[in-house]
């Protein structure tokens, strides 16, 4: 279909080069790393407009922390505040860091779709204020977004208690 915004998603789904012979050029991102507050229209990560289809409730408001689809490095976080972090991973990833650091299941369902890969689970772990958290991108094939949940904290303002070191 040529109607809108069908050729748009299929230009977005599609990436550098489209149908219609018209070559796009991939734009480099400034920021690697982004955070906000979690909300059922917000897309998961930085590049790619994927959504998670349940959209619980238990993860409105959460911090989430945008990274890009197929995101390598490592992500630093230093909390000023206890931390419980939430990881939405996929079977078809190497999941075997969360084994061994001993991550929890949740049962809180998620369903973040995306060509390479599902997000169908959600682990989660605590972690205490004032030590730096290093956590691993995910991976090979995707990604596993990041929630976080600042434990005690009451929202009077916006603030981070959380500082990501990237």
């Amino acid at each position: 279909l040529y109607i809108f915004p069908f050729p748009q998603l299929n230009e977005w789904r599609r990436g550098a080069e489209w149908d219609s012979g018209i070559v796009f050029q991939n734009v480099e991102l400034g920021k690697q790393v982004d955070i906000t507050i979690y909300s059922k229209k917000a897309p998961i990560f930085l590049d790619r407009l994927y959504f998670d289809s349940i959209g619980d409730n238990r993860l409105e408001g959460l911090y989430l922390v945008r990274i890009p689809r197929h995101y390598s490095d490592a992500v630093r976080i230093k909390p000023s505040k206890d931390l419980v972090i939430y990881r939405a991973i996929s079977d078809y990833n190497n999941n075997i860091h969360y084994d061994i650091d001993n991550w929890e299941p949740s049962d809180i369902p998620i369903n973040i779709g995306g060509l390479s890969t599902l997000h169908t689970e959600i682990i989660k772990k605590p972690f205490p204020a004032n030590n730096v958290i290093e956590l691993a991108s995910g991976g090979p094939n995707a990604s596993d977004p990041i929630f976080i949940k600042v434990k005690d904290y009451v929202a009077v303002a916006p603030s981070l208690e959380f500082m990501i070191l990237n």
